[in-house]
């Protein structure tokens, strides 16, 4: 496997913060550990109300359900080369603009409906519980150990999935809870050899063993969302990032050094 390295940009942390604003953010965080928690209840609490148990099994079958990824290029860009990285989830797409003379790295990844996005942005939630219970070894169990909870949450909360939804569902768990979230496809192209972020709202660039240097369609919207992927990766390392110690140089477990 390339080795593969990681630079994320992260402004300057304010050493001096005022004392009002420290517990201004810890009340907010306060209040909106409470608010989730609150809602993650109201929402076990209505499906079981239900009392409906399913059977959970679900076989997929791109020939008889369709793909779970639809990509069409944007408006004056071509595809000049394209390959897997976890059929039939996620696929790589090396696109080109002739009038503007430049390369562009695609990640193509389901996209969830407005029900399945609420579906598993609850269920990640109790997944997420359940998994910190457990202790784990390596990535083939906790696939399935993964799985086992998610079937299990959904026969007792009743909630009916069909084939597609369900591993379109299931592969964003394991994505964001086992792999490297946004940037797990990029992790897992042999062709990269180093992914970079210079902040939220901004493209991540790659460099690619073929193209060189490309943009990507990757992007953290939110400060909060970058700030979570980064905590989440230093932990993946075993280290920890604060406002304290604001850089990390660490290893990944697949190999991979890591800049934050």
């Amino acid at each position: 496997m390339a080795r593969i390295s990681i630079s994320i940009l992260k402004r300057e942390a304010k050493r001096k913060e005022e004392t009002k604003e420290e517990l201004e953010k810890f009340e907010e965080e306060a209040i909106e550990t409470i608010r989730i928690a609150k809602k993650k209840r109201a929402f076990l609490r209505i499906k079981r109300e239900k009392k409906i148990l399913r059977e959970v099994t679900k076989e997929y079958k791109p020939e008889v359900h369709g793909p779970v990824i639809e990509f069409t290029p944007p408006a004056g860009w071509r595809v000049v080369e394209e390959y897997w990285i976890e059929e039939p989830f996620c696929k790589i797409f090396i696109l080109y603009n002739e009038a503007e003379q430049d390369y562009w790295y695609f990640v193509a990844e389901p996209k969830l409906s407005p029900y399945e996005l609420e579906v598993y942005s609850q269920i990640y939630l109790l997944i997420r519980e359940e998994l910190e219970k457990i202790q784990i070894s390596d990535g083939e169990e906790r696939d399935a150990i993964l799985k086992d909870v998610y079937d299990r949450i959904l026969r007792e909360t009743g909630i009916y999935l069909d084939e597609k939804s369900y591993v379109k569902i299931l592969y964003y768990l394991e994505r964001d809870l086992i792999g490297y979230g946004k940037i797990n496809a990029m992790m897992k192209d042999r062709m990269l050899e180093d992914i970079s972020c210079n902040g939220y709202r901004k493209p991540l660039y790659v460099f690619h063993r073929s193209y060189a240097n490309l943009r990507t369609n990757v992007v953290f919207e939110e400060e909060s969302e970058l700030d979570s992927f980064v905590i989440n990766l230093a932990q993946k390392c075993g280290k920890h990032i604060s406002i304290a110690e604001p850089m990390v140089d660490a290893t990944m477990p697949d190999g991979s050094r890591i800049q934050l």
